[in-house]
């Protein structure tokens, strides 16, 4: 019975001691730049289990034991590829505890090779994280290189976001999804034979967006915006999409709800962005004599009201003539006039462009 009892003890102390080797994906962060690794086998198999053998982690742990697995005994997501240098491990979990891994390999031109390892957890400080080392096939060793994703910062406070390292062609790609919006932001980082550099910010479904643009505005380019900002216009924690030109002569503000998108306001040549609070539109000529303004009223991310006022040149009076419509319908001056002056104050609004491509 005690020798049942002391069997019993030292395997559990066994698990214990095995599961405090691993590492969390903060720990791993803050070490993986101090930490160079003796590697024999430059593999994506061979350099994931050289990483784990420094620093391990559940995922990469769990990983490694499933991979040993026939694939009908495997508890969870694992795709191994050998011939691309790709290789990921997932729960299939909701949880935001749940730890992710995915690695890849690629070739360099000095016939060394960079291995990049990603980690995601949302419940972690780090929510996801890439480390990158250098594979020296004559020294065998893996060396901490520079984070090339380094300079990334959400677009937004509640963004989710996540690192795709390719498992087909050899660019990495950080994705900022917004819940609100069900779709979100590519950041596109280009491989150049040698490294990694950011190329390019995809928004989704901008083809769309430009279209509804140039509908209403004019621009000489059929793609007008090279940069936009996020941010909030209604006061819900949600952001509205804004997006402009080089030269800030185009610009378009877009609400975004469960897949569904709304140009509130634009500016060309001849028209500008209007700012009020919770309201977004765009004011100009209409023509000889005529000057026309559109208010958008903003609730939780959604066009609650659209008023549109066009103003136009009498010549008996020597005045200008007010017209209102109130989501398509006339509406009586007065109360036209009413409803804008509820607004209040117009609001600048100072974005911070961030860049959707390299600057020519």
């Amino acid at each position: 019975m005690k020798k049942t009892i002391i069997l019993a003890v030292a395997l559990l102390t066994g698990f214990v001691s095995a599961a405090q080797k691993n590492l969390t994906i903060d720990q791993v962060c803050d070490r993986w730049q101090k930490t160079t690794m003796k590697c024999s086998d430059g593999t994506i198999m061979g350099l994931v289990k050289a990483f784990n053998s420094m620093l391990p982690t559940y995922s990469v742990s769990e990983f490694l034991r499933e991979a040993a697995l026939p694939e009908n005994k495997r508890n969870f997501i694992v795709d191994i590829d050998n011939h691309n240098g790709y290789a990921s491990f997932a729960e299939g979990s909701d949880d935001a505890s749940s730890e992710s891994m995915t690695a890849c390999v690629w070739r360099r031109s000095n016939g060394h090779r960079l291995f990049a390892i990603a980690f995601d957890q949302p419940s972690s400080k780090q929510k996801a994280f890439a480390a990158f080392f250098d594979f020296d096939p004559k020294k065998n060793t893996l060396t901490p290189e520079r984070d090339y994703l380094a300079m990334f910062k959400t677009s937004f406070h509640n963004s989710n976001f996540g690192i795709i390292l390719p498992k087909e062609g050899k660019d990495v790609v950080i994705t900022e999804y917004f819940m609100n919006w069900w779709m979100g932001l590519r950041h596109i980082y280009k491989w150049d034979g040698n490294g990694l550099s950011w190329s390019q910010t995809v928004v989704d479904n901008s083809d769309q967006m430009d279209q509804m643009y140039r509908e209403g505005f004019y621009s000489d380019d059929k793609h007008p915006f090279t940069q936009y900002d996020l941010i909030d216009l209604d006061g819900d924690k949600e952001p509205e999409l804004w997006l402009s030109s080089d030269n800030l002569e185009n610009q378009a503000v877009f609400s975004i709800s469960e897949g569904n998108i709304k140009l509130l306001g634009g500016s060309d040549f001849k028209r500008h962005l209007l700012f009020y609070r919770n309201v977004v539109g765009d004011a100009g000529g209409c023509g000889t004599g005529c000057f026309y303004i559109h208010y958008n009223v903003l609730e939780k991310s959604k066009v609650k009201k659209s008023l549109a006022n066009m103003q136009t040149y009498n010549m008996e009076t020597d005045k200008l003539d007010d017209e209102y419509e109130l989501d398509g319908k006339p509406l009586a001056k007065k109360q036209g006039d009413n409803m804008v002056k509820s607004f209040g104050k117009a609001i600048e609004h100072t974005p911070g462009w961030r860049p959707l491509v390299i600057a020519k």
